[in-house]
């Protein structure tokens, strides 16, 4: 009895955790008078049935609240379950946008290249922009002093104009003038050729007197037309002089 006692020593300290206060107290004295009387060699009576159902009661209180705890257990680790799977997908959702990062940021390295190589570009536009202002300008400044010397050009031309124009009325008097003389001149040859037959005719029919009146007068007309040279010019100016004189005497009042 002994032996078998401590062989469930054990089990019934932990079955006596579990128990109410009034009921382990209880269970505890019994079995010291339990060990008492084995070690005297006295039987025991067993415990009484108002004991066994204070034990009994107890147990299945106790029987309640450890299944109210494991049921609570149960919840705290159903809603501990809940969290960790949020968890969980949130880390296999982690995992799963990690080639998703990696593309972004070759992504996002692509586009600062083209930042870069866009802002260069910007740069070399405005070294453009300002290299042709420039020319711009220039040309400008070109064509402002080409406007001036194309006025002074047009002005030149313009006077040059009327110079010629004065020079071609001129010439056009001129001309008039020389078309004038010359029939004048034609007019005088006329008149001296006829003068030199009628002479000539005169000289025909009297020789004699024609020879006389030559050698009177030798600066005649017709001697002068007949020798020809500087004499048959001062001849014709005298004779237009003469028809001129005539002609003023006319139209003279």
């Amino acid at each position: 009895p002994a032996t078998h006692q401590e062989h469930l020593g054990t089990p019934q300290s932990t079955g006596m955790d579990i128990l109410q206060p009034k009921a382990v107290n209880n269970l505890q004295r019994q079995r010291k008078e339990q060990q008492d009387c084995d070690t005297s060699g006295h039987l025991t009576p067993s415990l009484d049935n108002q004991e066994l159902t204070s034990v009994t009661f107890s147990l299945a209180h106790t029987l309640k609240g450890l299944r109210q705890e494991v049921n609570e257990l149960k919840l705290q680790f159903t809603e501990f379950q809940r969290e960790l799977t949020p968890a969980q997908q949130e880390k296999e959702r982690d995992r799963c946008k990690e080639p998703d990062r990696t593309a972004q940021q070759k992504e996002i390295t692509s586009l600062q290249e083209a930042l870069t190589a866009a802002g260069h570009k910007e740069q070399l536009g405005k070294a453009i922009r300002q290299d042709l202002e420039r020319e711009l300008f220039q040309t400008k400044s070109l064509l402002r002093t080409a406007y001036v010397e194309l006025n002074e050009r047009d002005t030149r031309a313009k006077a040059l104009e009327g110079h010629l124009n004065v020079a071609r009325a001129e010439v056009q008097t001129l001309t008039q003038q020389f078309c004038n003389i010359k029939e004048e001149l034609d007019m005088v040859q006329r008149e001296l050729k006829q003068s030199y037959r009628l002479c000539m005719d005169s000289s025909k029919r009297h020789p004699a007197a024609c020879h006389t009146a030559s050698s009177a007068n030798p600066r005649t007309p017709v001697h002068r037309y007949k020798g020809g040279g500087g004499g048959g010019k001062d001849l014709c100016l005298t004779l237009l002089n003469s028809r001129r004189e005539n002609r003023i005497n006319s139209d003279e009042p």
